[in-house]
């Protein structure tokens, strides 16, 4: 007569498997928790990043302009460009027209609700509108985001003589840019001359 054992798991065996599994469960909690932290990361810095891009956008515009206006309360940025021939001329060298006003372009942007929306036009009117492209689409604008022109005027601050000129006509541009999970906000602040000022204003 042959005795036969029951199949089944001895105690040790299932003591092995229970560590296995346990093992295997905390290793694929801890990769998930890495996984949330890195995408709650990259959602924080997801604001920051479009901020930044609209900021650069806006700075190199500025740069090229001879002519800046802000209206709208802060909201509405307007830059006119010198444009002749396909090429955008810096203190009126090169392909430039200093002289002719006509040829000019106008690229304009404007806070509208929590969003930066722009266009380019080939006159100072329209504004920018609600149906315009947004600058950066993921970027959602706070409380606090505005425009403003320092010594607008290219009069030397602190100068009590109006006829010494030459200073840039600067912008500063201050977006409050919503960012991460939970919500929070950054600022990115910056001071842009207008370089190319040379037509009259």
């Amino acid at each position: 007569m042959v005795i036969r054992r029951r199949a089944g798991l001895t105690l040790t065996e299932a003591i092995l498997a229970t560590l296995l599994l346990s093992v295997i469960f905390l290793g694929a909690t801890s990769a998930l928790v890495s996984a949330m932290a890195l995408f709650n990361s990259l959602q924080n810095n997801r604001g920051r990043l479009d901020a930044t891009i609209a900021l650069e956008h806006m700075a190199r515009k500025i740069a090229l302009s001879n002519r800046v206006v802000v209206d709208q309360g802060g909201a509405q940025l307007k830059l006119r460009w010198d444009f002749a021939t396909g090429t955008f001329a810096l203190n009126g060298a090169g392909a430039g027209t200093p002289s002719d006003l006509t040829d000019d372009t106008w690229v304009k942007y404007r806070i509208i609700g929590n969003q930066l929306r722009w266009r380019n036009d080939a006159a100072e009117s329209p504004d920018v509108g609600a149906g315009d492209p947004e600058l950066e689409p993921g970027l959602t604008l706070q409380s606090g985001s505005i425009f403003t022109l320092v010594n607008p005027t290219g009069i030397l601050e602190g100068s009590a003589d109006p006829n010494v000129v030459g200073v840039p006509t600067v912008v500063e541009i201050n977006l409050v840019a919503q960012s991460g999970t939970p919500a929070s906000d950054v600022t990115l602040n910056t001071d842009v001359a207008a370089g190319a000022m040379t037509k009259s204003q």
